[in-house]
C-alpha cells in the first residue's frame, strides 16, 4: 500500500493546477498546510504563537457554512491567481508550501483577515522564512 505524502514541499505548479482543476478554496489548502509538521510553514505558524487548533476550527466552520449554503462566502480565486502570488513570494527560489502560506496571507478576500486575526503577520512570516532559507 502506498502512503500519501506527508508534506507539500516542494510543490509542482502543474500538480497543483491538476489537483484543484482551475479553482481553489483557500480554506482547504490552508488546512493541508496546517497539517504539515517539521516544515518551514509549521515553523512560521509556531513562531507567531498561533493557536493551530482554534484556527482549524474556524476553517472547518467556514468550509461547513459554504457547503451548507452551496456558495462561497468570499471571492474564490482561481488556482492561477493563488499560484501567481505564491510564485511572487518565491522569487527565484523553488516554489514550496510556505510560499502558499504567504500568498494566502495576501488573500484579498476574507481568508487573509482570518489568518491575521489568528496572529499571523505577513512581514513577520516573510522574515522567518527568509532567515530559515
Amino acid at each position: 500500500m502506498t502512503r500519501p505524502p506527508t508534506s507539500l514541499t516542494p510543490l509542482s505548479p502543474e500538480a497543483l493546477l491538476a489537483l484543484f482543476a482551475g479553482r481553489c478554496l483557500g480554506e482547504h489548502l490552508l488546512m493541508t498546510l496546517l497539517a504539515e509538521r517539521d516544515t518551514l510553514t509549521s515553523r512560521i505558524v509556531a513562531e507567531q504563537s498561533v493557536d493551530i487548533a482554534e484556527l482549524q476550527r474556524q476553517l472547518w466552520f467556514r468550509i461547513g457554512e459554504e457547503s451548507r449554503k452551496g456558495i462561497h462566502s468570499g471571492p474564490t480565486e482561481t488556482v492561477a491567481e493563488l499560484l501567481a502570488r505564491a510564485q511572487e513570494e518565491a522569487g527565484s527560489e523553488e516554489l514550496k508550501s510556505h510560499h502558499f502560506l504567504l500568498a494566502l496571507l495576501r488573500d484579498p478576500g476574507s481568508l487573509g483577515a482570518v489568518l491575521t486575526a489568528a496572529g499571523l503577520d505577513l512581514e513577520t512570516s516573510r522574515r522567518i522564512a527568509k532567515e530559515a532559507t
